[in-house]
């Protein structure tokens, strides 16, 4: 069989441990992107941003605007003392070819998971392994989607989304790519969503 202990507890009944789902074999992956920034941002508002509003299992909406489109790579400025550069200015410089990494700061190897896996962003939310109240204290929104991987490292993918809870509408702050002992850093209490087990 080859599976741990916990990769079978968790197939067999993600309820008994709801954090087991994090050690699951995961699903397969969609295709990492490999385009540049710019043709990265042009696919994103070609291809993701007129899918959008997304709906979750429960039926909410997940707006997504061409405007996230940083905060999803995690582009973000050196020091909160310079001009901060609003989201479209932003986007203006990368489509002119004229973005200055300089300017801008970030672990690159999260910039570059980010990036990569951008566009797996549509199947965390429409078809998430569980959602969970956001348990983090920095990070923005109140509601977590997780989908698990099959894939090394890091392998739960992480997103975030906020709104006022009495409106449908669910607005993203940001996704990321994590692995299982730090995903439960981000979540708290039990799952709100969980997906069905196949018969």
């Amino acid at each position: 069989m080859g599976l741990d202990l916990r990769t079978q507890l968790a197939a067999l009944d993600s309820s008994l441990n709801h954090r087991l789902l994090f050690y699951a074999c995961g699903s397969e992956h969609p295709p990492y992107n490999s385009l540049c920034l710019k043709q990265s941002l042009e696919l994103f508002c070609r291809d993701f941003v007129p899918r959008c509003p997304l709906f979750d299992p429960r039926g909410k909406r997940v707006v997504i605007k061409r405007t996230n489109f940083p905060k999803l790579i995690n582009i973000a400025r050196h020091s909160k003392d310079e001009d901060r550069g609003v989201a479209w200015k932003l986007l203006e410089t990368i489509e002119r070819d004229d973005f200055d990494e300089t300017v801008f700061r970030g672990d690159f190897k999260w910039e570059t998971d980010r990036i990569r896996t951008l566009f797996w962003v549509p199947e965390v939310i429409c078809d998430p392994d569980a959602i969970y109240r956001n348990g983090h204290t920095i990070i923005q929104g109140d509601e977590v989607y997780v989908r698990v991987y099959n894939k090394s490292g890091s392998k739960v993918k992480l997103l975030f989304a906020g709104g006022k809870t009495e409106q449908r509408d669910r607005f993203v702050v940001t996704s990321f790519l994590t692995n299982p002992q730090d995903a439960s850093d981000y979540v708290r209490g039990k799952p709100l969503y969980v997906r069905p087990q196949k018969q």
